[in-house]
């Protein structure tokens, strides 16, 4: 039996039925080609890792063929590091609201929590007001339970700052009011839920997690803020 000619870059037919092609091989990946049924394997012969074996999940008019996740495929992805997964560019990890099941819909629901950093020893400003954290609630959420670990206790010239957590315009104060958080009661312990001075608010549109310095300008400190909430209608 002869074997079949090696791969060129006009893809070369397998197998094929009344849908269109479901089998075939070369050395380019059809893009946007018709002709191929949906779920035509593609074999990419002289492809490498990650990229030897495809699938149309497009249409018979216009193929989308995606390369197919294996093992040695998956080890090689393991090279991405942390910071590659959670930035924005990447973004495998940063998931929005509209990512996550609609809380308009009765039924099991997955679990919400926004987590928030205030670092003035990081360089975060200490200045006496509002400092945004750079985490916002959705339109409609409601505070139901918060916790606060105090990396490095917060301090000033005299000693004299406090600091209070809350959401921008739905209370600035709501989540913790202002507190000494350089005393000892809040250092190397997580301050678990009972911080907030009213979960009540309900957010009116989409609001910037707050902290607010008042008293002295803070020069140190670290904190890490969890807030959990749904979302109501």
């Amino acid at each position: 039996m002869v074997p079949a000619a090696k791969g060129v870059a006009t893809p070369k037919t397998i197998y094929k039925n009344e849908n269109g092609i479901l089998l075939a091989y070369g050395t380019l990946v059809p893009a946007a080609a018709s002709g191929y049924a949906i779920g035509c394997i593609f074999l990419h012969d002289d492809g490498g890792s990650g990229t030897t074996v495809y699938v149309n999940e497009g249409t018979a008019a216009t193929s989308d063929f995606n390369a197919l996740v294996t093992n040695e495929s998956l080890t090689d992805a393991a090279a991405l590091t942390t910071a590659d997964l959670l930035s924005s560019a990447t973004g495998l990890l940063n998931l929005d609201e509209s990512q996550l099941d609609s809380p308009a819909v009765d039924g099991l629901l997955v679990h919400r929590v926004a987590r928030a950093t205030y670092d003035v020893t990081g360089g975060d400003s200490g200045a006496i007001g509002a400092h945004g954290l750079g985490v916002s609630l959705p339109d409609n959420a409601v505070v139901v339970r918060s916790s606060l670990e105090v990396i490095t206790p917060f301090d000033s010239g005299t000693n004299n700052e406090t600091v209070s957590l809350g959401i921008t315009s739905d209370g600035a104060v709501g989540i913790l009011g202002l507190t000494d958080l350089g005393s000892t009661g809040f250092q190397a312990t997580i301050q678990d839920d009972g911080l907030a001075a009213s979960y009540s608010t309900k957010t009116t549109a989409a609001r910037e997690l707050i902290a607010t310095v008042a008293g002295e300008a803070a020069t140190a400190g670290k904190l890490v803020l969890w807030v959990e909430y749904i979302i109501s209608d």
